[in-house]
């Protein structure tokens, strides 16, 4: 008996995992087979297992923001590193010149809001 067109099989999706997307080592044409299956439902991606970069690429973002967003205390403590070592850095003369140039009631205004 020959499938009619619109005879629809009720198969579960098969599901793909972001890692197999990253190593498969498919060539262009089963690459497209694989992204038409995606689109016809016949395929479905675990959400889950995708990873940060394959999330990134699918919504056309830097992962770096991505990770900025996911981790906005991360990047913080990294700016306060990277300021406490210039601070550092510049020396006694270096930090009076920046005192001079931002002005003394701003840093104590800013150093008494933070206690």
């Amino acid at each position: 008996m020959l499938m009619k067109t619109t005879d629809v099989i009720d198969e579960p999706p098969r599901h793909v995992t972001g890692q197999y997307l990253a190593k498969n080592r498919l060539n262009a044409r089963d690459r497209a087979r694989l992204a038409a299956d995606i689109i016809a439902r016949r395929a479905a991606i675990d959400p889950s297992t995708l990873t940060v970069g394959q999330v990134s690429k699918i919504c056309r973002a830097n992962r770096i923001y991505v990770s900025e967003v996911r981790f906005p205390d991360r990047v913080k403590r990294r700016q306060q590193k990277k300021f406490a070592a210039f601070f550092d850095a510049i020396g006694a003369d270096g930090r009076a010149e920046l005192c001079r140039c931002i002005g003394v009631e701003r840093i104590w205004n800013a150093l008494t809001a933070a206690l």
